[in-house]
């Protein structure tokens, strides 16, 4: 008796055509929205031009809109979603300007070899504010508040049933506010939050105007769960914090971006390579013992020893 994956092999080649007119289709899209997800296979056909260092499969959803209809595509192997995005962009004519691309602000999301408008998802950004609200109350309700105003544009955009076009054409007097409202910038400096708003009431205010209104408890909480989150973190946010990308780093340490993204995904690791990470970032890796009465630095893995 066939297996299920048997019967949707023999199924898919005489649907092959239609999912080729729709990339076609989608490839002429106004929008597109791309994301990707962990998936797990019994075995997978690798591309030629990837990596075998690349262990990862991925399921990329890839949904367009064109001509006011969605087109929702599906692709599941070693590419990323904005690698699986390049292949239906390699369709697009070429007298058509560059889509709209929604997506949050993963790099791998962004296709490498195609121009597109990047629009990073302002969900998953206030999210992040969201879930440190109770560390960082006064500044976060700043901010979500703000974009409050964003969200009730938009809801009323709907309820009116407005076009892309009409909501500029209807909307001028909102403009110059909502413009500023656009940009939320968290800072990688310590303790920092610069709150960015351009032609709107609230322009170029920073955190040390907002620090200047929270109660002294409210800011010795603040500077303790700042210390605290600056003190303990994992290899990615650290060479985030650097202001470094895992390319960069990459280039750093003569290696393979996917070597850097596996590096920083493991739980254990030779206290060699994990020096030679710490230094490609500008800082040096000391290994102490703690003890109740104490703390000793361990120097027989120094360089200098």
């Amino acid at each position: 008796m066939a297996t299920q994956c048997e019967i949707v092999a023999e199924t898919a080649v005489s649907l092959q055509p239609a999912l080729q007119e729709l990339t076609r289709q989608a490839a002429q899209g106004e929008v597109v929205h791309n994301d990707d997800t962990s998936m797990r296979v019994l075995s997978l056909d690798r591309d030629a031009d990837i990596s075998p260092e690349r262990t990862g499969v991925f399921t990329s959803g890839v949904v367009w809109i064109f001509q006011e209809r969605r087109i929702a595509l599906f692709f599941t192997g070693c590419k990323h979603a904005g690698e699986n995005l390049a292949e239906v962009l390699k369709q697009r004519p070429t007298d058509l300007p560059p889509p709209i691309q929604m997506c949050d602000a993963l790099s791998r999301n962004v296709p490498k070899s195609f121009a597109t408008l990047l629009a990073n998802c302002l969900t998953h950004g206030r999210r992040n504010f969201v879930e440190v609200t109770s560390s960082f109350p006064e500044e976060c309700r700043f901010v979500l508040e703000t974009l409050g105003e964003v969200y009730g544009y938009d809801d009323q955009a709907r309820t009116q049933g407005l076009s892309p076009a009409m909501r500029l054409r209807e909307g001028g007097h909102r403009q110059a506010h909502l413009v500023g409202v656009g940009r939320v910038l968290c800072s990688p400096v310590p303790g920092i939050l610069t709150l960015c708003w351009r032609n709107s009431p609230f322009m170029a205010r920073n955190f040390n105007e907002l620090r200047a209104k929270m109660s002294p408890e409210s800011r010795a909480r603040s500077e303790a769960m700042t210390r605290e989150m600056l003190a303990n973190m994992p290899l990615d946010e650290l060479r985030a914090t650097r202001n470094l990308t895992q390319e960069h780093l990459a280039s750093i340490l003569h290696i393979k971006q996917a070597s850097v993204s596996k590096m920083e995904r493991r739980t254990d690791m030779y206290i060699g390579t994990l020096s030679k990470f710490i230094e490609a970032m500008g800082g040096q890796l000391e290994i102490r013992a703690i003890f109740p009465d104490g703390s000793v630095r361990i120097t027989q893995f120094s360089r200098d020893q």
